[in-house]
């Protein structure tokens, strides 16, 4: 039988478009199959990308590697396709007090640090919108991507060049060939599974501790419109014309996939700590994100066959992982290059 694709990619949120643009880039004959839908993870986010995070406000794991390569892929996309998706945004975070103040004025001078910081505030700033007594830390380097307006514009370019069929996937229909993978009409030396949350639908990698989180998200309208992302304990992304998106939860327990009123609740009261301009709720939506134990992702070949790849659990921060490490892994699969530790299969033991 005469194998008609290099790869067969399963899925097309964050991890099976960089992965196929990845493989363009690479003149590599591949083939796409998703069904995109409402409740995708991807098609939720916010796709906000910071340097500075969590409660503790510590740098982005690998954020020197991670956010120099994504700036360059995601403008390169850009091109490709003659969409605007990416987009730099100061983000800025109030202090709590004069302590937090106190740290960051130290840190600003740290070179770990450094590259990431606009500015120390040390007087209130944006007193029309947010609460900041003690000022707060204004980053460089954040943003976000209109997560929707890339997966649209990526899978315009796969359809053009006759790369992507809108099917659901079936993995029951997979067949091995000592040389290549069947599915359906399809033959491939490979398959990438990038399913995201519903990859738990595939026996194939029950064996993953995927530790899948339910993440709830507003669309608000406000009459001031503003630039800069507000993030304090929750955040509030500008948009355009005054609307905003306002997120976000995490909630490990309630996977079910619509959106809650205690989700909305917990939102609403993230977002009054701190901000100040009302607002009006114009949508509410929810979706699962593909997490893991470790909050690693889970990145290489199968343990038993080799021509099964999967590329999953980037988890909230998808936006930054999934352009280098599609990167990392196809130099895997091609060349016999090293997946870092954090990431590869053999760190989960059976």
């Amino acid at each position: 039988m005469k194998i008609e694709y290099d790869y067969l990619i399963i899925g097309q949120g964050l991890a099976g478009s960089a992965m196929a643009l990845q493989l363009l880039k690479r003149n590599r004959k591949f083939l796409v199959l998703d069904q995109p839908h409402q409740n995708n993870s991807s098609v939720v986010a916010a796709g906000i990308f910071n340097p500075i995070t969590g409660k503790k406000w510590v740098k982005t794991w690998l954020a020197d590697h991670l956010f120099p390569y994504m700036d360059t892929f995601y403008k390169d996309a850009e091109k490709l396709t003659g969409d605007k998706f990416f987009h730099k945004k100061s983000i800025f975070r109030p202090f709590s007090n004069l302590a937090e103040q106190n740290d960051w004025m130290v840190k600003s001078e740290d070179p770990v640090y450094a590259p990431y910081i606009a500015d120390v505030r040390s007087k209130p700033v944006f007193q029309e919108w947010v609460k900041n007594p003690y000022g707060g830390l204004e980053l460089s380097k954040g943003g976000h991507l209109d997560i929707l307006g890339y997966l649209e514009a990526v899978r315009s370019i796969l359809r053009k060049n006759d790369f992507f069929r809108d099917e659901h996937f079936e993995p029951e229909s997979v067949k091995l060939n000592d040389s290549y993978v069947v599915y359906k009409q399809y033959t491939a030396k490979q398959i990438i599974f990038c399913q995201g949350p519903s990859q738990t639908n595939s026996g194939i990698w029950n064996f993953l501790p995927f530790k899948f989180v339910k993440g709830e998200m507003l669309t608000v309208q406000v009459k001031r419109p503003f630039e800069t992302i507000f993030n304090k304990g929750g955040f509030i992304l500008p948009l355009k014309d005054g609307i905003c998106r306002v997120g976000a939860t995490y909630d490990h327990h309630n996977l079910t996939s619509g959106p809650s009123e205690i989700g909305k609740k917990q939102l609403i009261e993230k977002l009054d700590k701190f901000f100040i301009e009302p607002f009006d709720i114009l949508d509410h939506r929810a979706g699962i994100r593909p997490a893991t134990y470790d909050r690693r992702p889970f990145i290489g070949r199968h343990p038993n066959e080799r021509k099964f790849v999967i590329f999953n659990g980037l988890g909230a921060k998808g936006v930054t992982l999934a352009p280098y490490f599609a990167g990392q892994l196809l130099e895997h699969l091609e060349n016999d290059g090293n997946l870092m530790k954090e990431i590869n299969l053999n760190r989960i033991k059976r």
